[in-house]
């Protein structure tokens, strides 16, 4: 009967667990429907006209759902003159993004759903989380709701990919707690090789942050640790960290090499500013934890009015610490309840908070020693929805108050508020002279966050006083944390530049005319060549150009916009005297040099301006324009086609994907050229680092010799024949009339294999930046496959470590079966 009963009483508690998520799961899904209801329910595209969800990640995301559709190659020619799909690898490493990858055409109506199942994931495993602490399912409730709809998960989100992380910090802060109480290491290493594979820069974040957080709930755990004991936990630790890297080898290798190309990476700021103190960013983290917009936005209200943004560096995203104005009650009213000794403690805390949040080396260092930017905040938003649940119960179970203590505290937090949003006005802008005049403005966003508070403070203080009944009580500030959680987005999320029913634009500008006219030459003309356009089909309001046509268009171009261009192709260009930067960013050319260019600048590659015989090298055949004069043009230019304000020039001096060059010269006497001749010697000469005079001729001869350009392209076009194009497997017949250098216009890269008549040969980087090798003289059978660098390795290093792990999994199973066979047989 003992055993009937235990055997109910577990499935009892099992139902009742169960039930608990389901009732999680329901209200974050009500939640989300609410204050997503413009996007589920009200046909708008969660899609917002001018930012990079359109400038670079929607390209991203089609490019990849048209690759997946099609044929997979670790090779696009559609981003610059070509690049490594890793470049783009959160676009397919994220799981949330395969609700649409397979569904090219229905993207933009289907990215809400994955932007609401990543919250949805992120609130029931934040919940999972917290169920090792022995707190009410109530508090961990609001916690998780809480955290559900930060401000990091919303707002930050809006680049897709970076909420993300949310979903996987709970799965690694629950590996920890499984690590130290079962002493079993499967989840937290499997945890970390998932945020590994998701975002390389999340994971160095990651490992810092849990690495603290090991050692926090270490102590909690074994307050006696013995010396011996503590680092037998943290060699555990660390061993999981390391077979977590060695899991996902085949991921982490070659995206290593992919992020250490960029010259972003390691791209050196100044000192003041590395190891300066930002009062802006602590400004604007405190005037945010009460609503995403208390300090303005870039959002034009319905009256047509605009409330610039006043905060940390006019990103809107980079600081959203709102979790809930609930966390800041509670925090008052929990100090207010204090003793002197604790509340010395939490105040400690606080300035140390604050700390982390003004040196900037700090999030120097958060970022992969690369950046001073504010991602990893979204450890802030988890640590306060703590706050939050331990807040909560110790109100509920404590009714003692000290009023004088909350007044005073209520009384400075408002002062500090104000204080925190008029500093952001007076230094950022000068359209606002006072914080009356802001006010008046931004009144809502300002002012009723603190109504709210007031409204949170007075249901507690009734309950405090039994004036109503701790089940009103949690009821209504259910309520009220879904109404906040609304009302702080209700700007945010009916903004009116998103795509869509009433926004006037439905579709995206990428699918205009010109992407019918590139879809008819691709249709009629079937070999490999380049376009190029003097036009991008999308612009943001202040002009600012995508870039990012190709992605979308499907033609093989010469722009990109990407965090992560290749570096062969930025030398390329930068040789050549092209600023590769913003193109609405000036320097002075006098001073500054091409390749002085540097750090966030280098995402932007905008073409080769109008050096048409620089077109002509890359391999550019059609020209796409809507402003060029005819009279203008080259001569070899004919018009093919205009459509609606469309002119499409065609020309037959376009150079082959290969040819072969008999002089040779070194970068830094190529550097010395002017442009022109810059541009007229690539046809002729291969430029190179080392072995330069191995066809050294002098510079002066060899523009005498080879002034014609288009003799030397019909004579590339007529030593080359293309059999076999794919965009990761090239195979052509080429003739080389003696010996020299083939030289390619593909970016430079590792991941790159050449075979000459079946023979692997070394490959070079030529031209400052592009592929190439050695070459005899003959007609040779050139083949060239890519496969990312690294990535064999990885996958052997991979399988290796899931094998071992699989087989000491074994062994000590069956070494624990043995040793229970062993006691049952002495008993």
């Amino acid at each position: 009967m003992s055993k009937w009963k235990t055997f109910m009483s577990n499935k009892k508690n099992k139902f009742k667990s169960v039930k608990e998520y389901y009732i999680l799961f329901f209200i974050l899904l009500i939640t989300s429907s609410i204050v997503f209801y413009p996007y589920i329910f009200g046909g708008r595209y969660y899609l917002f006209q001018g930012t990079d969800t359109v400038r670079t990640t929607f390209p991203a995301y089609y490019s990849v759902a048209n690759y997946l559709e099609n044929k997979w190659s670790w090779w696009s020619f559609h981003m610059g003159i070509g690049a490594s799909q890793l470049s783009r690898s959160v676009a397919f490493s994220d799981p949330f993004n395969y609700i649409f990858l397979f569904h090219k055409d229905a993207i933009k109506e289907l990215i809400i759903y994955a932007v609401i199942l990543r919250i949805l994931c992120a609130g029931m495993f934040f919940y999972h989380y917290l169920n090792n602490f022995n707190y009410s399912v109530y508090s961990k409730y609001l916690a998780s709701i809480a955290y559900s709809f930060c401000g990091y998960i919303i707002v930050m989100g809006r680049d897709y990919g970076f909420a993300t992380i949310c979903v996987y910090l709970p799965l690694v802060l629950n590996g920890i707690e499984i690590a130290l109480r079962k002493k079993k290491y499967s989840v937290l290493t499997f945890s970390l090789s998932l945020v590994l594979i998701y975002f390389n820069v999340m994971f160095f974040i990651i490992v810092f942050v849990t690495a603290a957080y090991f050692m926090i709930r270490m102590y909690q755990y074994r307050k006696n640790i013995t010396v011996k004991l503590f680092f037998k936990y943290l060699l555990c630790f660390m061993l999981s960290g390391i077979t977590s890297i060695l899991l996902s080898a085949f991921w982490f290798l070659p995206l290593l090499y992919t992020t250490g190309q960029s010259p972003r990476i390691g791209s050196e700021m100044s000192i003041e500013l590395k190891y300066g103190i930002s009062w802006d960013a602590v400004a604007t983290a405190i005037s945010r934890l009460a609503g995403v917009d208390v300090l303005g936005s870039d959002i034009s209200k319905k009256d047509g009015t605009l409330i610039p943004y006043q905060g940390y560096a006019l990103q809107y995203s980079q600081l959203t610490t709102y979790t809930s104005v609930l966390v800041i009650v509670i925090l008052i009213m929990v100090l207010s309840s204090q003793s002197w000794k604790k509340m010395v403690k939490s105040f400690l805390g606080m300035l140390f908070t604050i700390a982390i949040f003004s040196f900037n080396y700090f999030s120097y260092i958060m970022n992969g020693f690369s950046a001073i930017t504010y991602r990893w905040i979204f450890v802030f938003h988890a640590a306060l929805a703590v706050v939050l649940m331990i807040g909560i119960e110790v109100l509920i179970s404590d009714r003692k108050i000290k009023f004088g203590q909350m007044a005073v505290f209520s009384i400075a937090a408002l002062l500090v508020y104000f204080y925190s949003i008029y500093y952001c006005i007076s230094k950022e802008t000068p359209t606002f002279n006072n914080l009356r005049e802001f006010l008046e403005l931004n009144t809502k966003s300002t002012l009723i966050p603190v109504i709210i508070a007031g409204i949170y403070f007075a249901a507690i203080l009734f309950y405090k006083k039994r004036w109503i009944p701790e089940k009103i009580l949690r009821i209504f500030v259910l309520v009220m944390l879904i109404t906040e959680i609304t009302f702080n987005y209700s700007n945010w999320n009916t903004m009116p530049v998103s795509y869509g029913k009433n926004m006037g634009k439905d579709d995206i500008e990428y699918f205009d005319d010109s992407m019918e006219m590139i879809s008819e030459i691709r249709n009629t003309d079937s070999g490999f060549y380049r376009m190029d356009k003097d036009f991008d089909s999308l612009y943001r309001d202040d002009g600012l150009p995508s870039d990012n046509d190709a992605l979308v268009q499907n033609y093989y171009g010469l722009k990109n916009y990407s965090s992560l261009n290749p570096l062969g192709y930025i030398r390329f260009l930068q040789a050549l005297g092209i600023y590769v930067m913003c193109p609405l960013e000036t320097v002075d050319e006098t001073v500054v040099k091409p390749e002085d260019i540097t750090s966030a600048s280098v995402n932007y590659i905008n073409g080769v301006e109008d050096r048409y015989q620089l077109r002509a090298f890359l391999g550019v055949k059609y020209f796409l324009t809507k402003t060029a004069d005819a009279s203008q043009l080259p001569e070899d230019y004919k018009l093919y086609k205009s459509y609606n304000g469309i002119d499409c020039y065609v020309t037959t001096q376009y150079n082959p994907l290969m040819f072969v060059t008999h002089y040779t010269i070194s970068a830094e006497e190529f550097s010395k050229l002017s442009e022109t001749e810059k541009d007229i010697l690539l046809f002729s000469t291969s430029v190179l680092d080392k072995d330069a005079n191995k066809y050294e001729q002098d510079v002066t001869e060899i523009l005498k010799e080879n002034s014609d350009i288009a003799i030397i392209i019909k004579r590339n076009q007529n030593n080359f024949e293309m059999e076999n194009f794919q965009e990761d497997y090239i195979k052509a017949n080429i003739t080389a009339e003696k010996d020299g250098i083939l030289n390619t216009s593909i970016s430079y890269d590792k991941g790159w294999s050449i075979y000459i008549d079946g023979q692997k040969v070394d490959s070079l980087s030529v031209d400052n930046g592009l592929l190439g090798c050695e070459i005899r003289n003959g007609t040779h059978l050139i083949e060239l496959r890519y496969f990312p660098y690294g990535m064999k390795l990885g996958i052997i290093i991979s399988i290796i470590t899931l094998v071992c792990l699989s087989v000491s999994k074994l062994l000590l199973n069956n070494r624990k079966k043995r040793n229970e066979k062993e006691i049952n047989n002495y008993v």
